[in-house]
């Protein structure tokens, strides 16, 4: 062979060498970063399965909350018009037994503003799908000036069955 032939033979073999060694190098790239990419989505896929199971949480805790409100309220200044005299009707749409309601009212002026809050825990229970009424709750000092109260159910407990 002559020395010419062997030069372009050993530049032919570098030159296909070169070639598999670039299209190893770019698979062993094109690996690592379809890894990386795969490990981003399945962070990404953890972090939507946890937000997941938090809504999951927060609504079945809203729909808790939800099934049990004041369906009737009626009020009245006592003591001097500074005692509030309240009855209530709970009603437990829920299918347990609901108790110790944390009772929230907000008082307002004749203006419309809130000048005023109380809150008290009612130790009673509702059965399930019931309906309770409860009669002259004092709800604890008001400001003279409430004109208006709005209550609510704040929290309770469910107790199993």
């Amino acid at each position: 062979m002559k020395r010419a032939d062997w030069f372009v033979t050993l530049g032919i073999a570098l030159f296909i060498f070169g070639l598999i060694f670039t299209a190893v190098d770019l698979q062993s790239t094109h690996r690592a970063k379809a890894a990386a990419e795969t490990a981003d989505i399945q962070r990404d896929i953890n972090k939507s399965r946890k937000h997941i199971e938090e809504l999951e949480r927060d609504t079945a805790e809203i729909n808790r909350k939800m099934s049990v409100k004041i369906s009737n309220f009626r009020w009245r200044k006592d003591g001097f018009g500074n005692i509030m005299i309240a009855d209530f009707t709970i009603k437990n749409d829920g299918d347990q037994p609901a108790k110790d309601f944390e009772i929230v009212c907000k008082h307002f002026a004749h203006s419309g503003t809130e000048i005023d809050s109380n809150t008290r825990t009612l130790y009673e229970t509702v059965a399930p799908h019931g309906t309770r009424t409860f009669r002259e709750v004092n709800m604890g000092f008001i400001n003279s000036q409430t004109a208006q109260s709005g209550c609510h159910t704040e929290d309770f407990v469910t107790e199993a069955k």
